[in-house]
């Protein structure tokens, strides 16, 4: 303060003198921002003036603050604090580094967690996160909030378009999907519609017997993912035995044999058909040689099938088979005269089987 330009004169509560008239001027060296004011008394011991006076301190700074942080997140998301919000002075010049300490985060539910200088995203739901400045003497405080929504995360995966297959058929189960979304914390389940037409065993997908039925695919859901499945429907089919019957009909001499591979073609390798005659002193069927054997003449049906299973086609088919007798040739050799010899040693036939009687006559 100073009193007529004399800027002691009130120092400490000094004495102005024998003045009619003087002038004060009060003069404020603020060191915060903050208002100021004063009152000053002047007597003369009779009487008394009183001056209020107030002023205006340093006025103090406002920083910008923004959040870089996105409105939803998943369940185990994190993000780091330092990179979750821009602070700038008014003229735009990042004070983040300065005051980021002194900036406390807080969230208000268990969704959300400050943890380590990160945002942790633990369990699905809503949180409101807060930004709080306490302010200093010269930067004014603030507090900045924000609301997220934290989301389990989708368990997506695809199945490869397989509808039909055929009985033996195997197939490696992670073969089966076309896009799997990598989730390594839920198990995945398959299920089949009926064990009796398809089956899981040790990671593969059996085709069992001949149907129609499902087969699922699915992720159970918990605190961190979303469930999922998917479901395809598989028809399962039998294998077509392609038997080929050779001939219907077949002519054999008594003795002579009719094979497997002279009667039928077929692809069913795993089951031998039933071969059956209906003549067997005719014809039978040999089971260790799997022939037919010609007994004697006459004629007989054979029947050829192969039951129906769960995999493979069947078939009914039948043909004939005429036994025949031999007939014997017998010739003469070019005789001339007779020596001492054995007698078949003067002609041949192809009659082994049968004794040959040979009459003399003069």
């Amino acid at each position: 303060a100073s009193a007529n330009g004399n800027d002691d004169a009130l120092a400490g509560g000094g004495t102005l003198g024998d003045i009619d008239q003087y002038a004060v001027s009060i003069y404020f060296c603020p060191t915060e921002a903050k208002d100021y004011s004063a009152t000053i008394t002047i007597t003369d011991g009779v009487s008394t003036a009183t001056i209020n006076v107030s002023g205006k301190g340093l006025n103090k700074y406002t920083a910008t603050f923004n959040w870089l942080l996105g409105n939803s997140y998943y369940v185990g998301d994190e993000v780091g604090l330092l990179d979750i919000y821009t602070l700038y002075d008014k003229d735009n010049k990042d004070i983040k580094s300065q005051f980021h300490n002194s900036i406390q985060f807080s969230s208000n539910s268990n969704v959300v967690a400050i943890e380590e200088g990160k945002i942790v995203a633990k369990n699905a739901g809503k949180a409101k996160i807060t930004a709080y400045f306490p302010g200093t003497n010269e930067w004014f405080s603030f507090t900045a909030e924000i609301d997220l929504t934290i989301y389990k995360r989708p368990t997506n995966f695809s199945l490869v378009a397989l509808s039909s297959c055929y009985t033996g058929d195997e197939f490696d189960v992670a073969s089966l999907f076309s896009d799997m979304t990598n989730n390594p914390e839920v198990a995945v389940e398959y299920i089949s519609g009926d064990e009796s037409i398809l089956k899981v065993e040790n990671g593969m997908l059996i085709a069992v017997c001949a149907g129609t039925t499902t087969f699922t695919v699915r992720q159970q859901e918990n605190y961190k993912w979303l469930g999922h499945s998917q479901t395809l429907t598989i028809t399962v089919n039998k294998y077509n035995s392609n038997f080929n019957l050779l001939q219907t009909q077949h002519t054999r001499k008594i003795g002579e044999v009719i094979t497997e591979a002279q009667l039928y073609t077929h692809s069913n390798t795993e089951i031998l058909p039933t071969v059956v005659s209906n003549n067997p002193e005719v014809v039978s069927f040999n089971a260790s040689t799997r022939q037919l054997e010609a007994k004697t003449a006459g004629q007989a049906i054979i029947t050829i099938s192969q039951p129906e299973d769960c995999k493979w086609t069947h078939y009914n088919v039948t043909c004939t088979v005429t036994v025949q007798k031999h007939t014997p040739v017998f010739t003469w050799k070019n005789l001339v005269y007779f020596n001492q010899a054995l007698i078949e040693d003067y002609f041949t036939t192809n009659n082994r089987d049968t004794k040959i009687s040979i009459t003399q006559q003069t």
